[in-house]
């Protein structure tokens, strides 16, 4: 079998709660980027905390005056530093023999809220300019830690003598966040809106596969571009069939839940066919992109119908940004235009990445391999009406398998356990 490690973002400990475990903060999944025992919920001044403990013998900065306290501050201390060292560990200590097979699955909290640096190469980058309280600075700064960890764990492959038999798949996990003024500065430019929309900008992501074994059994793919879909959940599927084993789930197939989604990739990357074997993304509720047309349905999470009955779509987070995105003269402190549902969203529409986009005939419908940037509405072209219909016909068939179970509340009782049973991470708390 594999050694399998999970190491990152989404294995961290839990924020150190107090005694009541119903307060927000034990549920918060972001955590301060540096490594302290104080209550851990986004940015809490927690490098001020470590340098007055007397363990550092140079402060924390805040480079900026609209900037959360101590955003820059010692290597020492940084998260991003413990999730690299850990991996040259499990590297160090694997065996060199290909016959021991190992999964690695890294998952960086940088480039990420909150923005967080270490000072040495914070400041390496202060030659840049125009920019709104340094985050584009910072940005870069996280950046460049990333890709130096990055080749880090590379140069541990080479020297264990393990990377000839390594294939790297790296992918973000949505787009960059261009909203609010504190921690989400992110620039998706020339495409279209941000994080937790489902323009173009908020689901097309930098990916890319790598490794030793790659420029082995396909060095034609070394240095290549692809165009054609992936989808995050076909790294299962490719995954599998790499480790030579089926990706059916018999136990969830017994149960009448959906098939396995993901798609075997292997023979489109390492070039054994010319396209993809995806022709389809279904992005969201009401959103589905098939070949080169992606549909917005005003039934999409995001979208409506316009108030004024002429069955126009509406659909939301539609921003443009520039090149230089933020710069020195954003304005992230305007008056938002929607003060209901989830503080996120209300966050979302209090920034510059905004933007209503009107549609005829209830939906908008671009064409994304000419218009990668969604400029151009098609949907009242007479012209498109079958093209509309035939992917809304396909949107409901997607949309009967959707899987949503009730998921219940927030429980104490899951703080509890994972503090007490699981050395503070999170865990299973339900027993039967």
């Amino acid at each position: 079998g594999y050694f399998h490690h999970d190491n990152g973002y989404f294995n961290e400990k839990i924020p150190n709660c107090p005694q009541n475990p119903s307060v927000p903060d034990c549920y918060g999944p972001i955590v301060d980027l540096w490594d302290t025992t104080r209550p851990a919920y986004g940015v809490n001044s927690s490098c001020e905390a470590f340098y007055r403990q007397g363990n550092m013998t140079h402060g924390c900065e805040q480079p900026g005056p609209r900037m959360p306290l101590y955003t820059v501050g010692p290597e020492m201390i940084y998260e991003e530093k413990l999730f690299v060292d850990r991996c040259l560990q499990i590297v160090d200590e694997h065996p060199s023999d290909p016959e021991t097979p190992l999964f690695l699955n890294y998952d960086s909290h940088i480039v990420h809220t909150p923005l967080q640096a270490p000072a040495p190469l914070y400041h390496s980058f202060d030659f840049m300019d125009n920019d709104w309280d340094h985050h584009r600075q910072i940005y870069a700064s996280m950046v460049s830690y990333l890709d130096t960890g990055v080749g880090k764990i590379v140069d541990a492959l080479k020297d264990a003598e393990l990377w000839d038999s390594t294939i790297w798949f790296c992918q973000s996990d949505n787009g960059g966040p261009s909203f609010t003024g504190d921690n989400h500065t992110a620039n998706n430019y020339p495409l279209r809106g941000a994080k937790y929309s489902n323009w173009e900008g908020g689901v097309r992501v930098n990916a890319f596969v790598s490794g030793g074994y790659l420029a082995r059994v396909a060095p034609q793919r070394v240095g290549s571009k692809l165009e054609g879909f992936l989808h995050v959940c076909d790294y299962y599927a490719t995954f599998a069939y790499l480790a030579g084993v089926d990706p059916t789930d018999e136990r969830a197939a017994a149960a009448g839940l959906p098939a396995v989604d993901g798609v075997n990739m292997w023979p489109y990357l390492s070039g054994q066919v010319a396209t993809s074997p995806r022709t389809e993304v279904w992005n969201d509720i009401g959103v589905l992109t098939m070949g080169q047309y992606k549909l917005y349905n005003a039934s999409g999470p995001y979208g409506s119908l316009a108030p004024d009955g002429s069955g126009d779509a509406v659909q939301q987070y539609g921003c443009f940004p520039g090149v230089v995105f933020p710069n020195a003269t954003t304005d992230y402190y305007g008056p938002g235009w929607i003060t209901k549902g989830p503080a996120w969203k209300q966050l979302l529409l209090q920034s510059k990445c905004v933007g209503e986009q009107r549609c005829p005939n209830g939906a908008c419908l671009y064409d994304i391999f000419a218009d990668p940037t969604e400029h151009d509405n098609l949907s009242g072209d007479p012209a498109m009406a079958p093209k509309i219909q035939a992917m809304r016909e396909r949107l409901a068939q997607l949309e009967a398998t959707y899987f949503n179970p009730k998921r219940g509340t927030d429980d104490g009782l899951a703080v509890q356990t994972a503090q007490t049973m699981w050395k503070g991470y999170w865990g299973p708390f339900v027993f039967p």
